[in-house]
């Protein structure tokens, strides 16, 4: 009824109705209407999710219980994944790289460690302009950008093999690297550094799609599929034709 609704209200751009869609939604919303022992208004839980991200949460006169529905089974799916307090959810970026990559007798660690003194050195230049009492207030912003602009294109056009840029990668989720840590990630993808986009390239994994058949080993809701890697995936007229 609701989605019905919906398109009602889309389509009066175009034609007019004669339903009455404020009168029918207040008829579905006293048909529904549901409250508790304390007489707040029963809401399914992920009603409270978005009502705290938007600033209208109100335990006092609503009660956000588990509903069955889609985004009711999703938040209950995603709060079992949830790791115990004081654990980090987060996974470093070096996390996605393929370990094959990590061989560290290919790497050439004297460019890792330039690459890092090199950005440590900007922080200071910038900081030391910023702090400096000799230099007019209106020029310090243009000159730090200089600074920070010469960095970026040097980082820009860093050239190394795959290994080494997973040692600079993992030497960064080091904790003493959490002042430069976003600095250099941010140039690395935002000047697209080829060595670093070749390296997410080597560990980019094949993406499956399922495509409907009719003796597939993948069964979704009563119907059978195959996987077909997405590079390889054949056309569905010609998959049709040999299954």
């Amino acid at each position: 009824m609701l989605d019905v609704m919906s398109g009602i209200e889309i389509d009066k751009a175009k034609k007019e109705f004669t339903v009455d869609n404020s009168a029918e939604y207040r008829r579905l919303k006293a048909k529904y209407e549901r409250r508790d022992e304390r007489g707040r208004s029963i809401k399914p839980n992920f009603f409270g999710i978005v009502a705290r991200k938007k600033g209208y949460y109100d335990n006092k006169k609503k009660c956000y219980q588990f509903h069955k529905t889609t985004m009711d089974y999703v938040q209950h799916t995603l709060n079992k994944l949830r790791l115990s307090a004081g654990r980090s959810a987060n996974k470093p970026f070096s996390y996605i790289i393929d370990p094959v990559l990590a061989n560290s007798r290919n790497a050439w660690y004297p460019q890792v460690e330039k690459i890092i003194g090199a950005a440590r050195d900007c922080a200071a230049e910038v900081a030391a302009v910023y702090s400096s009492i000799e230099i007019d207030q209106s020029l310090k912003y243009e000159i730090g950008q200089s600074i920070r602009k010469t960095f970026a294109d040097y980082v820009a056009g860093v050239q190394c093999n795959s290994s080494t840029m997973y040692v600079l990668l993992k030497t960064l989720d080091k904790d003493d690297m959490s002042d430069i840590r976003s600095t250099i990630l941010s140039l690395l993808f935002g000047n697209a550094n080829s060595s670093f986009y070749a390296m997410i390239e080597e560990s980019r994994e094949p993406i499956g799609i399922a495509v409907e058949c009719l003796t597939g080993e993948l069964n979704l809701y009563g119907y059978s599929f195959t996987s077909h890697q997405l590079d390889n995936r054949p056309k569905l007229e010609t998959l049709g034709e040999t299954l």
